[in-house]
């Protein structure tokens, strides 16, 4: 029951925004293409950075809803963080930012997203017969 319920309260997060990216990506477009550009530079990706950024929103939409369904529960948490980490990397970097409430505030926001990072590490490795 704690199982099922864990994996209905993460997947909410991703469901919820994945589906407010995917329907308006805004800023997160701008915060993105930084962090885009290195990464096409071991990777090829389309040059649409708003694409890249709807497209990572739906697969946390997909892979939220799926982990609170229950299917697939590893795989989905898999996603979901590999989704997370460039979404944490380029909206979050508070090392880049000079103004100090600012900083502090992304800062919040990386440990939160890096603490939310643990519990889908934690729902990869999760198997009912790991509960004893």
């Amino acid at each position: 029951m704690v199982r099922a319920l864990a994996r209905v309260l993460t997947g909410a997060v991703y469901i919820a925004g994945g589906y407010a990216v995917v329907r308006a990506p805004g800023g997160r477009v701008g915060k993105a293409a930084d962090t885009l550009a290195k990464i096409r530079r071991v990777v090829p990706l389309p040059i649409d950075d708003e694409l890249i950024v709807r497209v990572n929103g739906g697969a946390q939409l997909v892979a939220g809803a799926a982990l609170a369904l229950g299917i697939k529960p590893r795989f989905s948490a898999a996603v979901l963080a590999a989704s997370l980490l460039p979404t944490t990397i380029a909206g979050h970097a508070f090392w880049t930012v000079d103004d100090p409430s600012e900083r502090q505030v992304q800062q919040v926001q990386f440990l939160k997203n890096m603490a939310m990072l643990g519990g889908l590490l934690f729902a990869m490795i999760d198997s009912p017969r790991s509960a004893r």
